[in-house]
This record gives C-alpha cells, sequence and structure tokens, in this order.
C-alpha cells in the first residue's frame, strides 16, 4: 500500500474506490498536471538537498499489519526528532491543513518513525498560499491506521466506501454519474449499513498551526 492511496482515500473514498477497479486512462489535462508536478517537486527538492534533507528517497515499514511504502517530498531526522516535508499546489483551507495532506504526511511520519529512534515528529506542509505545520500526536496515528484498515477492507473484498462529497471536488469528478448512481441506491438503508469511509466526511480538516512569520489572514477555497 501507499501512502498516495491513503492521500486519495482521505479525500473521498469512493473515488478511491472507482480509481481502484475502473483504471481509467489519463487524460492530457491530467498528465499534464502530474508533469507540472514532477517539475515543481524537483526544483523545491534541491533547496531541500542544500539544507541536509533527504529528498525523495523510498521508504517502507510494516503498519497496523500492512506493508507502507513511498517517496516523501523530504525529510530529516535529527536527535530523535524527525520533520516531514510535503508540498502541495494548491491551497490550504481556512484552518489547519486538509485531511488527506495530513493522513499522507502522517503516513510518512509512521514509516520513518519504525525503528529508527524517533522520539517525535511533526510535518510541515507547504501550499502555494502559505505553510502549516502538525505535531504528530495518537489520534493522527489512530485515524491513519483505521483508514489503512479501511482500505484492505476495500481491496480485499471489493466494499464500496461512502463517498466524502464538496461542491467543488463532486463537480469536477469523473465518477459523477456512476457515484450518484450508487449513492442514490444505498441512501434509504444508510441506517443499516456501516459503510466504510462515511466517518470521513467529520474529518475533512486536521489542526496546524501557522509558521512564524506568516500572515494571520487565511485565504477561503474552494477545494471542497
Amino acid at each position: 500500500m501507499y501512502p498516495s492511496e491513503v492521500h486519495e482515500y482521505a479525500y473521498c473514498p469512493r473515488h478511491y474506490f472507482f480509481t481502484l477497479y475502473t483504471r481509467p486512462p489519463r487524460g492530457i489535462l491530467e498528465r499534464l498536471r502530474l508533469l507540472a508536478g514532477r517539475i515543481f517537486h524537483a526544483i523545491h527538492g534541491l533547496g531541500d538537498r542544500v539544507r541536509g534533507y533527504h529528498v525523495e528517497e523510498t521508504v517502507e515499514a510494516d503498519v497496523g499489519g500492512v506493508r507502507l511504502r513511498g517517496r516523501p517530498d523530504s525529510y530529516t531526522i535529527d536527535g530523535g526528532e524527525l520533520t516531514v516535508v510535503e508540498r502541495k499546489s494548491g491551497r490550504r483551507p481556512r484552518r489547519g491543513v486538509w485531511a488527506s495532506d495530513a493522513m499522507q504526511a502522517t503516513a510518512y511520519t509512521v514509516i520513518l518513525g519504525s525503528g529508527r529512534g524517533v522520539r517525535r515528529a511533526r510535518i510541515i506542509l507547504h501550499y502555494r498560499d502559505g505553510r502549516r505545520v502538525i505535531e504528530v500526536n495518537e489520534d493522527h496515528v489512530a485515524t491513519l491506521l483505521r483508514i489503512v484498515d479501511e482500505i484492505a477492507l476495500v481491496k480485499g473484498y471489493g466494499l464500496m466506501p461512502a463517498t466524502v462529497p464538496g461542491p467543488y471536488k463532486c463537480a469536477r469528478c469523473k465518477f459523477r454519474e456512476a457515484c450518484e448512481a450508487a449513492e442514490a441506491a444505498v441512501s434509504e438503508y444508510r441506517d443499516l449499513l456501516d459503510e466504510p469511509g462515511y466517518w470521513l466526511r467529520n474529518v475533512r480538516v486536521v489542526e496546524a498551526r501557522e509558521e512564524p512569520g506568516e500572515s494571520s489572514e487565511d485565504k477561503a477555497t474552494g477545494r471542497d
């Protein structure tokens, strides 16, 4: 399993499900965004290397009985303190950070903390309009483990999880029609179901603090 899967599941479990089982081809715009993302990370990675960070190294560890493997943008471990840096090309929410970004980065902290004597971990999330910091705690790790367990269920048994809707992401979703049909089919039985991922509707953002020196004014975004 990859931290990128954790990111997509936390963003919308049903979108993850459809991507997993339909594997739609990537359009030209999506390919261009991926190329721009690689260039973006390569440029910033040079600066991180100069500052002594490990950049896009493959790391892996067993997490909750599942092998997690991925490449954090950059990280450093100094005296038992781990710092993971992740860069996102989108805007930050009004407060905190997007849960999907936080969970992906938390996955990296858990992987890197395995067997390395890490006593404290923090995440620095860079958005295009500022950066925010998370001090990783037990609640973050517990949320990650729950997501990992649910992804394993979806992959192992083909269970269709809940959607985590939002006006912006639903409007541009390539699976919108299929998702709406599925939602209509399960809506009247929802009280009888225990849908994987439904709880994530209450975990859209994760608390984080402003990086010192940053403007205190938050900009509204349309990501959800």
